[in-house]
């Protein structure tokens, strides 16, 4: 998911027994519906029971590839464009929760 924020966002927020994980946050300028521009910040998010390395890796994955959706990943063929994007954002998601959570 995407959100917005007026002010540099935190990384991990609480919320409602668990956290918000915020990532791929970065500086935008957006016009608004008045036509003014305003710069916010940009960021990805999913929501985590807890700071668990494995919890975090699943929700990052999970995100852009339900389970369902992952099972027919494991079908495909290892040289397959397919196959090579999906491990490749895999990869991405590990370094992002090593970076996290160090």
């Amino acid at each position: 998911m995407v959100g917005y924020s007026s002010s540099v966002p935190e990384q991990w927020v609480e919320k409602q027994g668990g956290f918000q994980f915020r990532y791929n946050i970065e500086e935008i300028e957006r016009e608004m519906e008045d036509g003014q521009t305003v710069t916010e910040w940009q960021y990805e998010y999913v929501d985590v029971q807890n700071k668990e390395r494995g919890t975090l890796i699943d929700a990052l994955i999970t995100e852009r590839y339900p389970y369902n959706s992952q099972l027919g990943k494991l079908a495909c063929d290892r040289a397959s464009e397919e196959w090579q994007e999906y491990e490749a954002f895999r990869q991405q998601c590990y370094a992002i929760a090593s970076e996290a959570l160090g």
